[in-house]
């Protein structure tokens, strides 16, 4: 293999190991806003705020959400999530 092909293997590989790091990355800041999310309908709805019905239908579209979060549509995720938290009155 000459030099310029062994540096262009080496450069691809460390590209896919970086875009493999970014993708772990914006996947826990999914998971991350999710989580959060899911603690704040759980406070709200013990506190009497968000209504039972409002709490289940919210838990049935976020793991939804988590399944397009695990899959790596990080941009999908996040924007299911802010569409929800819309609907359900909360930004």
């Amino acid at each position: 293999m000459s030099a310029r092909m062994t540096i262009s293997a080496a450069m691809l590989l460390a590209g896919q190991g970086l875009f493999a790091t970014q993708a772990i990355a914006a996947a826990q800041s999914c998971g991350t806003a999710l989580n959060e999310f899911r603690e704040i309908v759980r406070t709200e709805t013990s506190m009497g705020h968000v209504a039972q019905t409002n709490q289940t239908g919210g838990s049935v579209e976020i793991a939804r959400i988590e399944g397009l979060c695990r899959s790596g549509r990080n941009t999908e995720a996040l924007a299911a999530l802010k569409a929800l938290q819309r609907r359900m009155g909360f930004r």
